[in-house]
C-alpha cells in the first residue's frame, strides 16, 4: 500500500490582544461580545466585525476587496445604517463619518500594530476625526490577560523572548 502525503503550506497572521492591530479595548470587547455559530463555534459580533472590516480594508489597506461591498452592504442593513447603499463603502467621507461615531462613541482610538507589514491607507486616515488619530488614554482592565485568549498551542511554540515582549505590551 503506497501512503501519499500532501503538504499545503498555510500563510496566517496571529493577532493577540494589545499587538495594536485594534484598539486595545476594542479588541478585548471583541472577545467579550462575540457569538457562538449554530455549531458552536465563536464568531465577532455584527457591529464588531462591520466596523472592525471597515477599520482592516480603508486604514490597513489601500483599497476594498470586491468581495468585503456585499458583506458590508448585508451587515450595515442588519443594524439598521441609515443611507448606506451597496456602493456607499467607497464614499471616503461618508465612511470616515461612520467610523468615527463608531470609535468616539465607544472611546476608540487608532492604534500602531506591532507588525510592521501593516501598511497605513494615509489618505483614508486623515479623515477620521483628530482625537481617533491622537488616541484617548482610556485604559483596558487591567485584569485581563493575553495568555487567556491565547490557544495552548501557541503558547508551546512561542518563543521564550516573544513572550517577554507580550509580558510587557500587556502590563
Amino acid at each position: 500500500m503506497r501512503l501519499l502525503l500532501i503538504i499545503k503550506v498555510v500563510h496566517f497572521d496571529i493577532r493577540f490582544l494589545g499587538d495594536g492591530y485594534y484598539d486595545k479595548l476594542w479588541q478585548y470587547r471583541m472577545l467579550e461580545n462575540k457569538k457562538y455559530t449554530s455549531d458552536g463555534v465563536p464568531r465577532m459580533g455584527d457591529e464588531d466585525y462591520f466596523y472592525s472590516l471597515i477599520y482592516h480594508s480603508k486604514i490597513q489597506k489601500y483599497e476594498v476587496k470586491e468581495v468585503y461591498k456585499t458583506r458590508f452592504y448585508s451587515l450595515a442593513k442588519s443594524l439598521n445604517i441609515k443611507d448606506y447603499d451597496i456602493n456607499s463603502i467607497e464614499n471616503e467621507q461618508y465612511i470616515a463619518n461612520l467610523l468615527n461615531c463608531f470609535m468616539k462613541n465607544n472611546h476608540y482610538n487608532f492604534s500602531v500594530p506591532l507588525d510592521i507589514n501593516v501598511p497605513k491607507n494615509k489618505l483614508f486616515f486623515a479623515l477620521l476625526d483628530q482625537n481617533i488619530r491622537e488616541g484617548y488614554t482610556y485604559k483596558t482592565p487591567n485584569f485581563i490577560s493575553i495568555m487567556n485568549y491565547t490557544p495552548n498551542w501557541i503558547l508551546k511554540i512561542m518563543p521564550q523572548w516573544l513572550k517577554s515582549i507580550v509580558k510587557k505590551i500587556v502590563r
